[in-house]
């Protein structure tokens, strides 16, 4: 296979897991509705393929220095983790600037090639 015949394969199989997931999605929606609307959370098929339904529970917390002063004044700063903001961090180490040289016995850095595949078509 040529590197063009490669690169046409893996966009053909880009597009085939885009409607996959598109399909999968929607299906997912209908299976969990039609469900819940049969108030069942279980459900096995002909072929020996069960489906289940569990809530998960999500916390969201809007004020986050509130709730770690509460935790510090009740002894409870094991919840607590300090930790770096990677996003901001990467994003200062990438400037190459004085933050870079002063840090550089701290981190270590790789690379890797990343492929990016699209159809592009001239607009005539």
């Amino acid at each position: 296979m040529t590197l063009g015949e490669k690169i046409d394969r893996y966009n053909e199989l880009q597009v085939i897991a885009l409607q996959t997931k598109t399909e999968m999605d929607e299906l997912k929606a209908s299976i969990t509705k039609e469900m819940g609307d049969e108030g069942i959370t279980k459900f096995t098929t002909e072929n020996d393929v069960e489906a289940k339904i569990a809530e998960k529970t999500y916390f969201k917390y809007n004020d986050e220095l509130a709730i770690i002063k509460y935790l510090k004044e009740h002894e409870l700063a094991g919840f607590i983790k300090e930790s770096i903001n990677t996003s901001c961090m990467n994003n200062e180490l990438k400037k190459k600037g004085t933050l870079t040289e002063d840090l550089k016995g701290y981190y270590t850095t790789t690379t890797s090639p990343s492929l990016s595949v699209k159809v592009v078509k001239e607009d005539k």
